[in-house]
């Protein structure tokens, strides 16, 4: 059995330093199972970078806009299914989608990262979570490959279609990730990025 790092429960907290030191560059491994044969569903995973005294200023990674501004965020590839293996992954593994950050080259104004994901075109295909299974992320410190922690929401979502499955806390130089599992009814991302730049 793979070992995929520290095993969060909802409300739990990973830091992201390893032997003492920051840890620089991270990849974010999302996955999604859609159940009672729900074919046409297209989930997207994406992040919000902002600032939390100033939320109005922020950034929308996703697979329209897949990379930051200076490049220290990417998004690798629009998953449009669900199906296992879409991107060539061990079909055991379940990774949907990936999202590599390179926590060292952020601007440093920015001191929050939301990963979020949404089933596309929701309202108008009346999808919500509650027809989605298996949902996880997981961290992977990609200078040596090794897990750092994942985080499987298991509580049922109904109703909604967006899902904040973690954020991401600086504190200091330090990064700290913390499972939400927090969910909304948004007709599209950027309903939820509206929702923070307001709060």
């Amino acid at each position: 059995m793979a070992n995929y790092g520290m095993s969060l429960a909802k409300g739990q907290e990973a830091l992201m330093v390893v032997n003492g030191k920051p840890i620089q560059r991270i990849r974010l491994e999302v996955g999604w199972h859609p159940i009672y044969g729900e074919e046409n569903m297209d989930i997207d995973s994406s992040i919000l970078v902002y600032q939390k005294e100033q939320p109005d200023i922020q950034e929308l990674i996703s697979y329209y806009n897949k990379h930051s501004y200076n490049g220290s965020i990417c998004h690798n590839g629009d998953n449009l299914t669900g199906e296992d293996d879409y991107f060539g992954y061990d079909s055991e593994d379940g990774v949907d989608e990936t999202i590599d950050v390179d926590l060292a080259s952020l601007d440093p104004h920015y001191n929050r990262l939301a990963v979020a994901i949404n089933i596309y075109d929701a309202h108008a295909k009346e999808q919500t979570f509650e027809d989605v299974d298996g949902l996880f992320i997981r961290i992977v410190n990609t200078d040596d490959g090794s897990y750092i922690c994942n985080y499987k929401v298991t509580n049922k979502i109904y109703n909604d279609n967006t899902l904040v499955i973690g954020l991401f806390l600086k504190k200091g130089t330090e990064w700290i990730f913390k499972a939400l599992g927090v969910s909304y009814d948004f007709d599209n991302i950027e309903n939820f990025a509206d929702m923070v730049a307001e709060h």
